[in-house]
């Protein structure tokens, strides 16, 4: 759907939004933060600097895999536009995830995402039972002004290998600061699924990322275009650098890792600071690929898409 579309059909629906408890963009919630989905609603949620809680599963006995082939070779990944394919800074230091099953693993998913015209790969995981964080340019083409027409997601993918199943998600979201503003500080996105997957596999809790997170280790895992089919890669470094809205990283990525957590482990489970989404194009941090770092705005809507979606 294009902009111009979108708003024809947002003014159509003036009424029913309202009635909804959602506001029209340009009516007083035109914020670079307020949420925009697929189906044309915008809504503002209040900003907090409360994160969401990890959830570590006990994997439900009667889950059965899903054992049907997967017949999608080579899918190119899902990039920005002006993006660079490849992030590897030096040598290659990422190593494959085989047990896919265990968490935080299991609450990561390889996305199968499909724009008119053209179909690629991303990454996603849980926040939530029903709720996956991603980045923006894996639900909405800024370039093509389109959403994404159908979005698959296999948490634990490992090649041809899907052992929670496969689903296709309900809807899927993103900001005016992506949607319309075409800005890469707001580069993030949600997706929800029909089926509450996440009360097998888990998911990750996430909380702001504080001044005192720098030099913090993190990892980025998630599923790149550069090695075989659908297999998950890992990699930890440092937080280097932040900025308001980013943060920046030397850790190796790849295209099709777009939408990675950005995290670290504890008792309670894994926490993510922040949604990997570039690779080391943007001055002055040439050396660091980046995310979108968790602040008030951002915080607010992963709570609302998380809880009240």
């Amino acid at each position: 759907m294009t902009r111009s579309l979108l708003r024809a059909t947002l003014t159509a629906t003036f009424a029913l939004l309202l009635a909804g408890g959602f506001t029209l963009a340009g009516a007083g919630a035109d914020s670079p933060w307020t949420l925009v989905t697929n189906d044309g609603r915008t809504f503002t949620p209040p900003e907090t600097t409360a994160g969401g809680e990890a959830f570590v599963p006990v994997r439900a006995e009667n889950w059965v895999p899903d054992t049907t082939p997967l017949d999608l070779p080579n899918l190119p990944p899902i990039l920005p536009p002006g993006a660079r394919l490849g992030s590897v800074i030096g040598f290659d230091s990422r190593k494959q995830v085989l047990a896919t099953t265990s968490y935080p693993f299991s609450a990561t998913a390889s996305l199968i995402v499909t724009y008119p015209g053209y179909t690629g790969i991303c990454t996603g995981w849980f926040i939530g039972p029903h709720t996956l964080a991603t980045a923006g340019h894996c639900v909405y083409d800024i370039e093509a002004d389109t959403w994404a027409s159908s979005i698959l997601v296999i948490p634990g993918r490992n090649g041809d290998t899907k052992p929670f199943g496969i689903f296709a998600a309900s809807k899927w979201g993103s900001v005016q600061g992506w949607f319309l503003n075409h800005n890469w500080n707001y580069d993030y996105g949600a997706i929800k699924i029909g089926v509450e997957a996440g009360n097998v596999v888990g998911w990750y809790g996430y909380r702001p990322a504080f001044a005192a997170d720098d030099e913090r280790p993190v990892w980025i895992t998630g599923y790149p275009g550069d090695k075989p089919d659908g297999t998950l890669w890992r990699m930890r470094g440092r937080i280097k650098e932040m900025t308001r809205k980013k943060i920046f990283y030397p850790i190796d990525t790849y295209g099709g890792q777009s939408g990675s957590p950005v995290y670290y482990s504890k008792k309670s489970g894994a926490w993510s600071l922040g949604i990997h989404a570039y690779g080391n194009r943007q001055r002055p941090y040439r050396r660091y690929n980046s995310g979108t770092r968790f602040s008030k705005g951002l915080l607010g809507n992963m709570s609302y898409w998380r809880n009240d979606w």
